[in-house]
């Protein structure tokens, strides 16, 4: 990843986004990482995605590096939390966009509260979410991790 993290920005999602959010929710690691393994079909993925992106309780943002998508991130409210869940196109894993993903999203909303099912085994995300002050509330079994983020309230 550049240093320079002014080119970096977060983006609403739009519709163009459509076919990027489909290629990159199909990438083999990303299926693995999911709760839901499926492949997802073009058809299921068209109605997800309109449903989201019209839908004030969810955010969706791609990350971008001096205009180059790079990942996605989706906020959605429930329970008076913010569910995260984000991921980075295969060809820029391993470079710092995780966190930074994250921690553009919480700077973005400061007044928010984070939650993130993460599975034990994807340890990039459990390493991004303990390094931004997220804490492991629990484990809702063998293979996952709850871990909360609650901004300060003044």
């Amino acid at each position: 990843m550049n240093n320079n993290n002014a080119r970096l920005r977060l983006r609403e999602a739009v519709d163009g986004d459509a076919k990027l959010l489909f290629y990159w929710a199909n990438d083999d690691a990303v299926r693995n990482n999911s709760i839901n393994q499926q492949p997802i079909l073009w058809d299921d993925h068209i109605d997800w995605f309109n449903s989201k992106l019209n839908d004030a309780n969810i955010s969706m943002l791609i990350l971008e590096n001096d205009h180059v998508p790079v990942g996605q991130i989706r906020i959605a409210l429930q329970d008076g939390c913010w569910n995260i869940n984000y991921s980075i196109d295969r060809n820029y894993r391993g470079m710092g966009y995780g966190k930074q993903i994250v921690k553009l999203s919480i700077e973005k909303y400061p007044s928010y509260s984070f939650r993130a099912v993460v599975k034990k085994v994807n340890t990039a995300s459990k390493k991004v979410f303990e390094s931004l002050g997220f804490k492991s509330v629990y484990s809702a079994d063998d293979s996952l991790y709850l871990y909360e983020h609650y901004q300060d309230k003044i």
